[in-house]
């Protein structure tokens, strides 16, 4: 689920779809980065009230840190770090147990990182009784509840990019996005991906590690290979440095910080970075997968490569490794490595969204 889709790298038309940024198009698939709501809600089978955890999807624990109080009334009192921008109702939310029900049903995990406070931020038009509701991190944004033109039009004071990707909630936040964006929003079909805990076939994805491995085994002159190497901090800060391939640390303000809540692998010829496959977000017990191949060394399978290991290393870590494609070279990709595909939804490309 990476930011603004740009020619040819992977999240965007023309050359070699780029695997799963969410936003890509064209070019070696892209792999899913596993942000998958906004398609068909599952019901979640979390207990949602009198102190009892909360659960929003029927796999795993996920807001293992968030507890409603014995009565919600007694916290309001406490909310007062949700703030109100002057001329707007629209709140920052801090208490996420007040917008969980709203979100109740998705199964996107940039969501899940936003509702556990890992990243992103949650607003909403109050902070007692919210009936709308909305999740933003990086280039994505996720609208639940009650239709809201003022919520659907709000952009955070540090919300400077002029391109967001909407997943509305229903049929009613479509109508309310294209009325407020008109020409702007562009509508567009993703590819949902199950979430399978233990559907990898391992020894299949250490299989193609160790073939793409054994058949670039220097013999003469390192130069002329491929090798793969976990993302360190210099990578790390390197990434940073590169538009084509920002979107796989961009939304960690530090190395610190992805180091407990990222992971990445890439391949490099010589020095040069020339393929990976990172988090693009992270959540309790996971990621979202970003896969990008540098243009002039795709279709050679590295993405492949890349996400297999990155998988791999997912598993070892006892974390999932989600997967949302942007098109159906992405959604083919995935099926590549063993995912399965959920549902079609629907989002919006909104350019001059600022």
């Amino acid at each position: 689920r990476t930011g603004k889709p740009s020619a040819g790298d992977g999240r965007t038309a023309g050359g070699e779809p780029s695997a799963g940024d969410r936003r890509t198009a064209g070019g070696e698939p892209s792999a899913g980065d596993g942000r998958t709501a906004g398609g068909k809600p599952s019901a979640g089978d979390g207990r949602t009230a009198g102190g009892k955890l909360i659960r929003l999807d029927g796999c795993k624990e996920i807001m293992d840190s968030v507890y409603f109080p014995m009565n919600v009334s007694e916290i309001i009192p406490a909310l007062d770090k949700a703030y109100r921008q002057e001329g707007s109702m629209i709140y920052e939310i801090q208490q996420m147990e007040i917008v969980v029900p709203l979100f109740e049903g998705w199964q996107d995990t940039m969501i899940w990182s936003c509702l556990q406070k890992v990243m992103g931020h949650v607003y909403a038009n109050s902070v007692e009784t919210p009936a709308s509701a909305m999740a933003l991190l990086g280039d994505f944004c996720f609208l639940a509840g009650k239709p809201s033109e003022e919520l659907a039009l709000y952009h955070p004071e540090d919300c400077r990019q002029d391109f967001i990707i909407m997943v509305p909630g229903g049929e009613g936040w479509e109508e309310t996005i294209r009325e407020c964006y008109g020409e702007k929003a562009r509508k567009v079909t993703r590819y949902a991906m199950k979430k399978e805990p233990g559907i990898f076939r391992e020894e299949e994805l250490r299989e193609v590690v160790r073939k793409f491995q054994e058949e670039n085994s220097p013999k003469e002159n390192l130069q002329n290979y491929y090798r793969m190497k976990e993302i360190d901090k210099e990578l790390f800060l390197c990434c940073r440095e590169m538009e084509w391939c920002r979107d796989w640390v961009a939304l960690y303000p530090d190395y610190e910080t992805y180091q407990k809540y990222g992971l990445g692998i890439v391949i490099m010829k010589g020095e040069e970075i020339v393929a990976g496959a990172s988090s693009y977000s992270g959540y309790h017990g996971g990621i979202e997968i970003e896969i990008d191949t540098k243009e002039g060394y795709r279709r050679q399978g590295l993405a492949y490569v890349c996400g297999a290991q990155l998988i791999l290393e997912c598993l070892d870590r006892g974390w999932y490794p989600s997967w949302d494609a942007q098109n159906q070279w992405s959604a083919a990709l995935a099926e590549k490595l063993g995912y399965h595909l959920d549902c079609e939804y629907t989002a919006y490309e909104i350019w001059g969204c600022n």
